[in-house]
């Protein structure tokens, strides 16, 4: 008896890599989200945050070349790409002020990572640019003051007032003097802020 080959094959493997595929297209949009908004601040810092995000997808397939710790290597980049994107709403949009402590639970979970032995994973070359990432993290998101746009709204820097001087005719100040002052406020982008009303 003759049996003939129809052609068909296991599709297993075909079926696997396009699943990778939208995987990692639903991880990107995922990722690109919260990053949206903070184009239009901050592009510089949305595209360092991108590339980022980008660089730590790559170190976590990375990590499984390591000796030891893999599990605890792929948390920290977890938790270093969460709290990066993280900062466009609790930073930018909030202004609750935690820009450079999230800065520095970002850089410390990469460098954290790194010493969990993906540091020895590297290359030479690769050793060097994985130094300069870690030390543009460090000096963007820890050493530099804080973007304007992510201040926070309580600190002092933050608060203003009105001084008003009511003048007679010849200049000269009028001493308690009865005024009544209107301001008008006006953002370029919404930003979150509180009124305290007062009174003389």
């Amino acid at each position: 008896m003759t049996f003939i080959d129809q052609g068909n094959r296991n599709t297993g493997n075909n079926n696997n890599a396009g699943a990778g595929v939208f995987a990692l297209l639903g991880l990107g949009v995922l990722v690109a989200m919260p990053l949206v908004p903070l184009f239009a601040v901050a592009p510089g810092l949305c595209i360092l945050f991108g590339a980022y995000a980008l660089l730590c997808l790559f170190l976590f397939f990375a990590a499984a070349d390591a000796d030891k710790n893999t599990g605890w290597i792929r948390f920290c980049l977890i938790v270093s790409v969460g709290a990066a994107l993280t900062i466009p709403s609790l930073c930018f949009s909030a202004h609750t002020g935690f820009f450079t402590r999230i800065g520095a639970v970002v850089t410390g979970g990469y460098f954290l990572a790194l010493a969990l032995g993906l540091w020895k994973t590297f290359e030479t070359a690769f050793k060097v640019f994985a130094a300069l990432v870690g030390l543009v993290l460090l000096t963007v998101l820890v050493i530099l003051p804080p973007p304007e746009a992510a201040g926070d709204w309580q600190h002092e820097s933050a608060k203003w007032s009105v001084q008003i001087t009511v003048l007679d005719g010849d200049n000269r100040p009028i001493a308690a003097a009865l005024t009544q002052c209107t301001t008008v406020m006006v953002w370029e982008t919404g930003a979150a802020f509180q009124v305290q009303a007062g009174g003389t």
